[in-house]
């Protein structure tokens, strides 16, 4: 890609409302039948692809819907532009919109003392750095660095406040971290996101915030997912069908995603359109937060993730 055909990008945190599954539709011989999507080191991440599905799917709805005798069946010019030809003529041009794949960022975690603990560590928030000055945003990556550093300098977890800690501890679902108190790393990362409208208090996630050594932190993070098993029944008998038992995992509500939604000029000759704004324009009425459906078992109340705007 070449960076001069951007436009502009737009940094977004995905807060998952309720647990998500964003899955690899396949099992890969571990406990659970169906787990969801890893990055490289093991830790949750939604690639871009699954993302920009849902918003094409969302936006070819919401603008069937807008219109008088739409047709989801079919793609509008505005979607093409923006999303891609569909397959059969994926040849004739790329679309205009370019969405990063969703790193964790901010993950919730049972503690023994304050009930729960939002937990980072340096290799995660070095990746919403990259993603920050990817789109300019270099206030915010200098923040970002500041907790890096401050962290890395301990190195034992820093809570941003005392209401987790026990005796120079932090007990975080099944493992005890020697923990210092550091009210300025708390008071960052409300920095961080202080501008956004998420749907839990900023206040409550300053005063619960972790940041762990990577090498602790790592291992721990990437196993801190919830596994579901499922079963379907004979409703007949009202009996497990045969075969029909599995375990599904899910990242657990409250976990927060950082991507970036970049606009790059349009391949259609003779257009000229913002793929962010008219994106927002049909899915969020022109606001720049919204919601949307991300992964699998929507009908079960999953996969309900709210995208904010920096």
């Amino acid at each position: 890609m070449n960076i001069q055909t951007c436009s502009r990008g737009v940094p977004y945190l995905l807060f998952a409302v309720t647990p998500i599954h964003a899955g690899t539709g396949k099992e890969e011989g571990e406990y659970v039948d169906l787990p969801i999507q890893r990055d490289f080191l093991g830790l949750p991440v939604i690639w871009g692809s699954s993302i920009k599905g849902a918003l094409r799917t969302t936006y070819r709805i919401k603008k069937a819907e807008g219109s008088s005798g739409g047709d989801i069946s079919k793609a509008s010019d505005e979607e093409t532009i923006i999303f891609g030809p569909e397959r059969e003529r994926a040849h004739e041009h790329a679309g205009s919109l370019l969405v990063t794949d969703a790193k964790s960022f901010i993950v919730p975690v049972p503690s023994l003392r304050g009930v729960v603990s939002f937990v980072t560590c340096p290799i995660m928030l070095e990746n919403a750095k990259k993603i920050f000055e990817l789109c300019g945003y270099s206030n915010l990556a200098t923040v970002i660095n500041e907790i890096i550093q401050i962290s890395k300098s301990k190195g034992v977890a820093v809570a941003g406040s005392s209401k987790i800690i026990i005796k120079n501890k932090v007990m975080l679902r099944d493992r005890i971290f020697d923990a210092i108190e550091e009210s300025n790393i708390g008071q960052k990362i409300k920095s961080l996101i202080s501008s956004l409208n998420i749907p839990i208090s900023v206040d409550f996630i300053q005063e619960r915030a972790v940041v762990l050594p990577d090498d602790e932190g790592v291992p721990f993070i990437s196993r801190s997912t919830m596994s579901v098993t499922r079963i379907s029944l004979d409703y007949r008998t009202k009996t497990v069908k045969e075969g029909a038992l599995w375990t599904e995992e899910y990242v657990p509500e409250s976990t927060m995603f950082v991507t970036a939604l970049i606009a790059l000029s349009p391949r259609k000759p003779g257009v000229s359109i913002d793929p962010i704004d008219e994106l927002r324009k049909v899915v969020a009425n022109g606001q720049k937060d919204f919601y949307l459906i991300l992964g699998g078992h929507e009908t079960i109340g999953k996969g309900i993730i709210k995208f904010c705007g920096w």
